[in-house]
């Protein structure tokens, strides 16, 4: 049987404050329990910049983000609501001052999904017996939180 697979574009914010802390989110997905970086589907007519942006103000009511480059991309299978997705992830980074996060603007979904949000030191998520995505985000993230972001995106792997 041949299943049809829906691709689904993503973009992703690596939310940095000013004390090196990366903005995650808990999430129920179909693969397990996860933090993740703020984000989500790419719509119609919209660029992955743009979306990062729109997504960014609704998950966090932070309006004045200023995206810096693309750093990251992902690409991973899943299965859910018994659809399979091919998901295609590229990361942005933006970074800001520590602020409360306003979850307002969440929709029903969003609000079943996420649990809980989170501002995450490197050594916190490295010792963490949490699962992260992307699953070695302590490591991939070090040179990000530092400033040195790589000359292209680079495959994160799932």
């Amino acid at each position: 049987m041949v299943t049809n697979v829906v691709v689904r574009r993503v973009a992703r914010v690596i939310l940095i404050d000013e004390r090196q802390r990366i903005l995650l989110f808990r999430a129920l997905l179909g693969r397990g329990e996860r933090w993740i970086m703020p984000g989500g589907g790419v719509e119609q007519g919209e660029t992955h910049r743009q979306a990062a942006l729109r997504e960014l103000r609704e998950e966090t009511g932070i309006t004045d983000a200023v995206l810096g480059p693309c750093v990251w991309r992902r690409r991973f299978h899943f299965q859910h609501e018994g659809a399979t997705y091919d998901q295609r992830e590229r990361y942005f980074v933006s970074r800001t001052t520590p602020q409360a996060i306003d979850i307002g603007a969440w929709d029903a979904e969003e609000r079943r999904i996420f649990q809980e949000w989170r501002w995450w030191l490197l050594p916190q998520i490295e010792s963490a017996s949490d699962h992260f995505e992307p699953s070695r985000l302590a490591a991939l993230a070090l040179a990000i939180v530092n400033g040195m972001y790589p000359p292209r995106p680079l495959a994160v792997g799932e």
